[in-house]
């Protein structure tokens, strides 16, 4: 929804920009009255308005038609950095006119300016290491696992946060997933265990079939000999899939209400246990489950041939 689409835009923001905030805020407390001033009479300049609306248009566009990865932001953060460096000179001018009340009015200002900046620059880096480095609640390896394929069966932003175990650890899980190390380990794990996981059961034969509710658009790059087939609840109506089918890096949809499944090879599937329609795929099909950590749940269908009526699809499975 278009909701989802501000609220994933606005929290990738907050979050790209780390721990300017705490300098922003921490200005905005100490020095209120000077920081409206300021920005007031920047916002009146010709060079403030082309740095405000160089940000604001892109800003607008990931917020009104389209968002999907926060490295999008790249055109909006320029422009927001340029904002904080301001702003942490500003402060360092307002902190040294406060210390030379306090000490001597004789003292040098620039060489306190000087030392201010640094310090506050100091404090910056040392909230990005701490940031980076420290195994912050929501980075852990189960959470990761959850969340990445509970995806695959609750839509939206807003719906998966209003629908999680713990609203704050899924906020911390997005916020850390590639800007901590702790987190980048989480992702780069669970990718190698799906991987291996398929790869070791031939998931990249030729003649293998790998039917697929979540990992398919990794399954599509690095298991390009198999035919992978990704399934997906429509949002608008959920009795029905929507199917796209890849092969040799090359996907295209599928509408077709029936779907053959020629294959010599194995037929895998990647589906949750406590995803809604699993009881129904599991009453129709003899399943074996590939040891994998919870969450991360793979099966063999061992059944050389089969009818599985999924929603509005029919998939008919024969092995050659």
């Amino acid at each position: 929804s278009q909701l989802d689409t501000i609220g994933k835009t606005l929290f990738y923001f907050i979050v790209t920009l780390g721990s300017s905030w705490v300098l922003v805020l921490t200005t905005d407390f100490v020095f209120a009255k000077r920081s409206i001033a300021f920005i007031r009479s920047s916002a009146r300049t010709a060079s403030g308005q082309f740095v405000f609306f160089v940000a604001l248009v892109p800003l607008l566009f990931y917020c009104a038609v389209f968002f999907m990865k926060a490295g999008y932001l790249l055109n909006v953060l320029p422009s927001a950095i340029l904002v904080r460096a301001v702003l942490l000179d500003q402060t360092a001018i307002w902190l040294a006119e406060w210390q030379k009340k306090r000490h001597s009015k004789t003292v040098l200002t620039r060489p306190i300016i000087t030392r201010n900046v640094m310090s506050l620059t100091g404090i910056l880096m040392a909230l990005n290491v701490l940031w980076f480095f420290v195994p912050w609640p929501g980075t852990g390896q189960s959470i990761y696992d959850n969340e990445d394929t509970r995806n695959s069966f609750i839509h939206g932003a807003v719906h998966r946060y209003e629908h999680s175990q713990s609203q704050w650890l899924t906020l911390a899980n997005r916020a850390f997933e590639y800007t901590n190390v702790s987190g980048i380990r989480a992702v780069d794990s669970l990718n190698d265990m799906a991987y291996n996981a398929l790869l070791a059961n031939a998931g990249n034969d030729s003649c293998a079939v790998i039917l697929a509710s979540w990992w398919y658009r990794w399954a599509y790059d690095l298991l390009p000999n198999a035919t992978v087939y990704d399934l997906e609840i429509n949002p608008i109506h959920p009795d029905s899939l929507w199917v796209g089918r890849s092969g040799h890096l090359h996907r295209v949809n599928v509408y077709d209400s029936v779907i053959r499944l020629h294959s010599s090879g194995p037929v895998l599937l990647l589906l949750r246990h406590d995803r809604p329609d699993f009881d129904t795929v599991a009453r129709q099909v003899h399943l074996e489950r590939i040891p994998m950590p919870e969450y991360l749940d793979i099966y063999k269908i061992e059944d050389s041939s089969f009818v599985l009526r999924w929603k509005n699809r029919s998939f008919i499975g024969s092995r050659n």
